[in-house]
């Protein structure tokens, strides 16, 4: 039996170790837990759902209608996680679509080698795969169980198809090429973001098909083999709009629009407030520097490789004034762009998995500069070349360094804290108890206590406890403290939890590993999740906000009580804290992320008009800012708090206003319009203009806040 790629002994290489690694992702991803994630909240259960139905548009009526619009633009890879599920007899849990993202990235790991090798020779081609294969960045969506490694797949695939045009029934792979790419768009939202790509691809195919039959009809014979595309395209189109396609079709587009019209800024205003002043809200970008600093985190080397191959091409076409080289470098650079451009002029939410199309491009960037540089000399010239050697030592040893730098992030970084809750039911399985004490309000209660090990939750006892100090013996779960965690980005108050008053001493004494029988980093303490969410990802690369005091906060820990007890006195919290705390006293624009003034919700019952908004203020050390309040109504479309109008900021009340004896003055804020304020709830929140300080701050009476002229 003639098996070609058995006589190909670099592609059985690349074969046999993308393989190798999707095998090794299996096994250490099969004990995967929720975060939980779109998938749990909305894609289970339309796959578990899907055979039951007679089209496969109907996946958009078979949920209730707050969750419908979700599944537009993902129904092929539901639809291919649904094969899976019913392949592995798996309807509950994550594995059917980790299954599918890993067999999508070893794939297309597969493909980039064999469509860059018909490009450009198999050197360029095995640098490209080794270049994809070894960087983090696609295994994200592995751990994430999203569908952009789908997307990927399909789309490769079609440009894979391409490449068989010119042989025997190529007129059929055109069409099955349209039907893949659609696919992709169906499978994955980002995935438009390659049809500029699969352009350049069809214009290349066409053209060297020509060049080789010596034809001179490009323009009529691109025609054709787009429209050849277009039959597969509208094949597959029809499929996943059958049988309201016009419905479906339009349902998609306002998906569109509503996923751009109402981010996650939209959605926490009143918090975002205080660092960003944008108005509307959903408005806020980093825009091109965003891009960059991103783009440097998430490919370390290969961002930076790009953009020298940026130098290295113009040069070379500056030296050679060769009109082929101009036109490649043009084209070749204007595609390595064109995905990022046209996400920024579509104005994307700013989060990595919306930018993940632009690693193909950057990746066949550098792979035309590797195959400029080797076509520029003959072979024998290049060997005998002290430049050669030179520049093979250098390639060689970046590639090492791309190598131990993205499998160091991997595996100290995104490995562990996706996997965090399975090293944790293991650790407590370890300890063999049977409960387990832990907060029942915490904000992060729900990702970290109730997504442990299936088999561990059923077994344990879960005691709920308001501090540290009730329990008398045993062990206590303490989910991270840091409210800067994609766990609940969208509607978090970015403030540390602060309803224990003993555990904020021990927080803040940097006690805590003194307790800890265990304690792991969570997705909260990563330099790399937190950019997977577009108000994290803003404000750690934009804002600068990211810290090492974020990241230690942002562990989940097991706590020793018998421990803890015997040092009670020692981490006594002062008499200061249980005064505020008992006379509801917060703090506003403190470094230290406990008892923050977080605004109160005021229900107007009657009828009035806002003019001033009283409350009691005193500030502590000499602060030289001032404080503003704000006020925030609920959105007639959506259940969010949005600026009440244009006129929603008061005047600024300058902190020498302000007095420094404990009991407080009342200040008054004004507004220079007056809000007529209808029956309803409204918020009311105030924040310093200036930078935070431990030392020069105001405190607020929580409860003393009143509405004046009203």
């Amino acid at each position: 039996m003639n098996i070609p790629f058995v006589k190909d002994k670099l592609l059985s290489l690349v074969i046999l170790i993308s393989v190798l690694i999707g095998v090794s992702l299996a096994f250490a991803t099969w004990n995967i837990n929720f975060w939980p994630t779109d998938t749990e909240d909305y894609y289970i259960e339309a796959a578990r759902n899907l055979p039951n139905l007679k089209y496969i548009s109907q996946m958009h009526e078979s949920l209730d209608q707050t969750r419908v619009v979700w599944l537009h633009g993902k129904e092929g890879y539901i639809l291919t996680a649904s094969w899976m599920q019913r392949l592995m007899n798996d309807v509950t849990t994550l594995r059917p679509f980790v299954v599918v993202n890993i067999i999508a990235v070893v794939l297309s790991a597969i493909l980039i080698f064999l469509i860059i090798r018909n490009y450009w020779g198999l050197k360029v081609g095995f640098i490209c795969w080794f270049l994809f294969a070894t960087s983090f960045w696609p295994y994200i969506y592995i751990l994430f169980a999203k569908h952009q490694s789908l997307g990927l797949c399909f789309f490769l695939v079609a440009v894979g198809l391409l490449h068989l045009s010119d042989r025997k029934w190529g007129k059929g792979f055109l069409v099955l090429s349209g039907l893949s790419l659609c696919f992709s768009i169906y499978t994955s939202t980002a995935s438009s973001l390659y049809l500029l790509y699969y352009i350049g691809a069809l214009i290349w195919q066409v053209y060297t098909a020509q060049h080789k039959e010596g034809d001179p009809e490009f323009f009529f014979s691109f025609l054709f083999a787009g429209f050849l595309s277009l039959v597969g395209f509208s094949l597959a189109f029809i499929y996943f709009n059958y049988p309201n396609i016009v419905y479906n079709v339009k349902s998609y587009l306002e998906y569109v629009e509503i996923s751009g019209q109402y981010n996650h800024f939209f959605y926490n205003q009143p918090v975002l407030q205080q660092w960003i002043s944008t108005y509307p809200m959903n408005n806020v970008r980093g825009g091109w520097l965003w891009v960059f600093k991103y783009f440097f985190l998430i490919m370390p080397v290969v961002f930076p490789v790009f953009l020298l191959c940026h130098i290295y091409l113009i040069r070379k076409c500056i030296q050679q004034r060769s009109q082929r080289l101009w036109f490649g470098t043009v084209a070749i650079l204007g595609l390595g762009w064109s995905s990022p451009i046209l996400a920024q002029l579509r104005g994307v939410a700013q989060y990595g998995a919306n930018y993940f199309p632009s690693f193909v491009g950057i990746i066949v960037v550098i792979g035309y500069s590797i195959f400029v540089y080797l076509s520029l000399y003959d072979p024998q010239s290049l060997k005998d070349s002290k430049s050669y050697w030179t520049t093979k030592i250098v390639g060689t040893s970046i590639l090492i360094f791309h190598v131990i730098l993205n499998n160091y992030v991997f595996l100290s970084d995104i490995y562990p804290t996706r996997m965090v809750t399975t090293f944790l039911s293991n650790a407590i399985e370890k300890l063999g108890v049977q409960e387990i004490y832990t907060y029942r309000r915490h904000p992060q209660r729900k990702n970290v206590v109730d997504y442990l090990n299936p088999g561990l939750v059923k077994k344990l006892k879960f005691i709920a406890i308001n501090h540290i100090y009730e329990p008398t013996q045993g062990y206590i779960l303490v989910p991270p403290i840091t409210g800067n965690s994609i766990y609940i980005a969208a509607t978090s108050d970015y403030n540390d939890f602060d309803q224990d008053i003993f555990l904020n001493e021990l927080v803040h004494k940097g006690n805590m590993n003194d307790y800890a029988v265990a304690s792991f980093k969570t997705l909260a303490a990563s330099r790399i999740w937190p950019q997977e969410e577009e108000i994290l990802s803003y404000r750690y690369l934009i804002l600068n906000q990211l810290s090492a005091d974020i990241m230690e906060k942002g562990k989940v820990w097991l706590l020793d009580v018998q421990k803890l007890r015997q040092d009670m006195k020692k981490n006594f919290p002062p008499q200061e804290d249980f005064w505020l705390v008992s006379n509801e006293i917060k703090n506003i624009g403190t470094k230290r992320l406990v008892y923050i003034y977080k605004g109160n919700q005021i229900n107007i019952r009657s009828p009035g008009t806002l003019k001033k908004l009283a409350t009691r203020i005193y500030k502590v050390g000499q602060p030289k800012d001032s404080l503003r309040a704000f006020v925030y109504r609920v959105d007639t479309e959506q259940t969010v708090w949005v600026p009440y109008n244009e006129h929603f900021v008061s005047e600024l009340v300058e902190a020498g206003e302000i007095t420094n004896d404990s009991n407080g003055q009342i200040v008054q804020f004004n507004f220079t319009q007056p809000l007529p304020l209808s029956p309803g709830p409204y918020y009311f929140v105030i924040y310093r203009t200036g930078k935070r300080s431990d030392q020069d701050f105001y405190r607020i009476y929580k409860n003393q806040v009143a509405i004046l002229d009203y």
